[in-house]
């Protein structure tokens, strides 16, 4: 049963609230291990409650498994015959409540999860319970509830403690292993068996492991073989990196007495690496049961729909004789027919906690909010005062300088494929500031608010120029807030460049440049390089389907919109994903004059080959009614394989900036105005008017007020400040 209930209920599992939705025409329940849990539905104009379904009621609906549960409407989606719903469960009521700055100590995971919740800013109806016994500590700082109990940082409750999330409406649980039942069901891997989806990767194996510890320690015999050696053709050498094993070197350090010691605990971390499964190559699974039930083979499966979320299934794989046990990580439930029809099979999102470290108590991250602040202040001020400077562009870089020559400029940010940097010396360098492809920052100073210290180069040498040991343990890291103010004191006459693995430092990066042929493919840049009626759209519900960041799609119009791409002669695969609005809707696509209906209502993927004999290739975007449908992920790729989705080479969307062949554009947060640079010269915008309220442009400069504080030449006329006095000269 599903039922609608205001958005302020929380007795909902005792009445029907507004109603009961019984005309819904599909209602799909997805759930993730320490990830989503959302309800997607769609219900038909003419039923009763449609115009009751807005944003924020809550809808509470069967799950599979246990009581209903509560999800609140974040999204609405409304056609010509339907509302399409999108509603994420009422655990995510937390990330609109902030934890403004909180430090559970030393607790076991019962204790850790009521401290958050009871530390929020106002007061709310979750109630939290965990069985995990390890003791360890973190501190959030300005994060909301959600961020803190199932967040990406390694300091949220699931990364630091362990363990995984049961979301029963405003009873919130992290037990160590989530299950249902013990028993194990078995699986053989087969290819082209409808229904199943299986991707094996080897990749990661390793047989013969060598495991390193600090400094290069290494184990007198050098390496250790897995059991499973002689499943594989030859075997195959790992180097595994244990960094906090290391032996003392004097007696206040962190370590081991003897080397012995150090090397018995190496054995000790690659056996627990083997049972972990280095050994075997990894196995995603997925599998659909609606379409397993079209085959004779379905008679052999219907048992796996008896198994839940969390429970385990064993996949043999007679190629190499191995079975790899993989558990049921997401699930796809139909809460109109009462049954799931999708498992994702995988591994739970990496728990830090139950990672290989020497002692679970170490704290791992430092926060100096003072150096942060200090940090912000002064680029915020650097770069919203930056006047001037020359965009210039090749076909596969792009640099920003401070004169309009490549050869003149001296203070030059250059971008391609291989990172970016910032030479004061020209374009040739010395880029003494850098981030580079293979995953490297190099910077006099890198400043910010959470920074895993192993995993910095050097830290502790730099820090004990300064005095201060810090150790991991809670006793250490209150050693380095009492010694703060020496440490920020000293750090700014450093002047050592700190070398750090990008994959370990918070920056988001969104997508510059890549592999798609087609200009433009998603909309970003509005109608750039299409002819005829563009149409954009963006929506949390196409991120989900797509894979740009930007979440944006084409929203086919009744017009034709076309772009035809110019190509050496060969093999070209062209695909996206579509999902038609409107049924009765005319949708197609033309690829060099051949037509393609657009027919499925559910997001849909289309792939094509095309051998190209005349050097071009034309796409055209067709419709008879306006807004019917998305076209997402829209790629041109050289081959007959698909590949993943990304811009052209020569088109950059990265946060609040954007480059194209056409220019640059830069927008605000907290400003209501844009930058727009181009060939001719550079123009603000105000975004909301959409008027220009400044242009420096080939033809000249306008704008509404001028400030000028030394003097200033017009048409031969000087202007300018003596003392107190404003004089006047002319210059002719």
């Amino acid at each position: 049963m599903i039922t609608l209930h205001e958005s302020d209920s929380i007795d909902f599992l005792s009445n029907n609230g507004l109603g009961i939705l019984k005309d819904c025409i599909s209602a799909e329940v997805i759930e993730e291990i320490n990830g989503e849990f959302s309800l997607s539905i769609e219900y038909p104009i003419e039923s009763r409650l449609y115009n009751e379904l807005i944003q924020e009621r809550i809808i509470v609906s069967d799950v599979g498994y246990g009581d209903r549960q509560a999800f609140r409407i974040k999204n609405i989606e409304e056609t010509l015959k339907s509302k399409k719903i999108y509603a994420t469960h009422i655990f995510y009521d937390l990330a609109d409540n902030l934890l403004e700055d909180v430090y559970p100590k030393s607790l076991n995971g019962n204790s850790a999860i009521n401290w958050i919740l009871n530390k929020t800013q106002y007061e709310h109806n979750f109630t939290g319970y965990s069985d995990i016994d390890i003791a360890n500590s973190a501190r959030y700082v300005r994060k909301n509830g959600v961020q803190a109990l199932i967040g990406n940082e390694e300091n949220s409750f699931v990364n630091r403690w362990g363990g995984e999330i049961i979301r029963n409406n405003f009873n919130i649980s992290i037990v160590n292993k989530r299950q249902s039942s013990n028993i194990i069901k078995t699986i053989r891997y087969r290819k082209n068996l409808k229904g199943f989806n299986f991707n094996l990767d080897f990749t990661p194996v390793g047989t013969r492991l060598m495991p390193m510890g600090y400094d290069a320690l290494l184990l007198p015999e050098k390496y250790i073989d897995s059991p499973l050696i002689d499943k594989y053709a030859h075997p195959i050498i790992k180097i595994l990196e244990y960094s906090d094993v290391k032996v003392k070197t004097t007696e206040d350090e962190e370590g081991f007495e003897t080397i012995e010691e150090a090397q018995a605990e190496l054995r000790r971390l690659v056996q627990k690496d083997i049972e972990a499964g280095i050994d075997k190559p990894t196995l995603s699974t997925t599998i659909d049961f609606v379409k397993l039930s079209d085959t004779v083979e379905y008679k052999n499966y219907k048992n796996l729909e008896d198994l839940y979320i969390g429970d385990s299934i064993n996949v043999y794989v007679e190629k190499i004789d191995i079975d790899i046990e993989q558990r049921i990580v997401k699930t796809t439930y139909n809460a109109l027919t009462n049954k799931f029809t999708k498992y994702e099979l995988g591994n739970v999102k990496t728990n830090y906690a139950t990672q290989s470290v020497k002692n679970e108590n170490k704290l791992q991250e430092i926060t100096l909010p003072n150096l942060l602040a200090i940090a912000k202040d002064n680029a915020t001020s650097q770069i919203t005062t930056a006047l001037g400077g020359y965009v210039y562009k090749t076909q596969g870089e792009l640099f920003i300088m401070d004169t309009d020559d490549p050869n003149t400029a001296q203070k030059v940010w250059r971008w391609n494929l291989n990172g970016l940097g910032y030479s004061s010396t020209g374009i040739n360098g010395v880029y003494e500031l850098a981030m580079t492809q293979d995953g490297n920052i190099v910077a006099d100073f890198i400043r910010t608010g959470t920074m895993s210290v192993s995993r910095i180069e050097g830290l502790s040498n730099l820090l004990d120029g300064y005095s201060v040991q810090i150790g991991l343990n809670q006793e250490n890291i209150d050693m380095l807030v009492s010694k703060q103010s020496d440490l920020e004191n000293g750090i700014n006459e450093l002047e050592t460049q700190v070398k750090i693995n990008a994959d370990n430092v918070a920056a988001e990066f969104k997508q510059i440049g890549g592999n798609n042929l087609f200009l433009n493919s998603i909309g970003d840049f509005g109608a750039d390089n299409w002819k005829g009626n563009v149409q954009t759209f963006n929506s949390t519900d196409i991120l989900r389907h797509s894979n740009s960041p930007s979440g944006n799609c084409f929203n086919l119009q009744n017009a034709t919109a076309k772009q035809t791409v110019f190509v050496k002669n060969g093999i070209f695969t062209i695909s996206f994903t579509y999902k038609k609005l409107i049924n009765l809707a005319e949708c197609k696509v033309k690829i060099n004059g051949t037509e393609y209906v657009l027919s499925e209502l559910d997001y849909t993927d289309f792939e094509i080959t095309l051998d190209i004999v005349d050097n071009n290739i034309t796409f055209e975007m067709i419709s008879d009614t306006n807004n019917s449908c998305y076209i997402i992920d829209l790629l041109l790729n050289n081959g007959s394989q698909k590949q993943p989705w990304s811009p052209n080479a020569n088109e950059i969307v990265a946060g609040a900036v954007k480059a194209n062949s056409s220019g640059l554009e830069i927008t605000s947060n907290t400003k209501n105005t844009k930058l727009l640079a181009g060939a001719d010269g550079v123009r603000i915008e105000n975004v909301v008017s959409e008027e220009t309220v400044a242009e420096f442009t080939d033809t000249g400069t306008e704008t509404e007020d001028l400030v000028v504080k030394g003097k200033a030449q017009i048409a031969g006329l000087l202007v300018q400040k003596v003392g107190s006095q404003i004089w006047l000269s002319s210059l002719l």
